[in-house]
């Protein structure tokens, strides 16, 4: 959907159901990763990506706010 610099933020809507989320991190010698998310009818998802400590891999961390 786009580029990101570090500690920039973007917001997406997106329909009721399954969605995948894709990052690779050009810092990181551009390695990816991709998680999938259910998202149910009315909530709302927060998706926070990050570098792996271990690997430099994206790592993702999501909960409903």
């Amino acid at each position: 959907m786009g580029d990101l610099t570090s500690g920039k933020s973007f917001l997406v809507t997106v329909t009721p159901g399954v969605h995948r989320v894709e990052c690779g991190l050009q810092q990181r010698g551009n390695k990816g990763a991709a998680q999938e998310f259910d998202v149910p009818v009315g909530r709302r998802l927060v998706v926070v990506v990050s570098p792996s400590k271990w690997n430099g891999k994206p790592s993702f961390s999501a909960e409903f706010a």
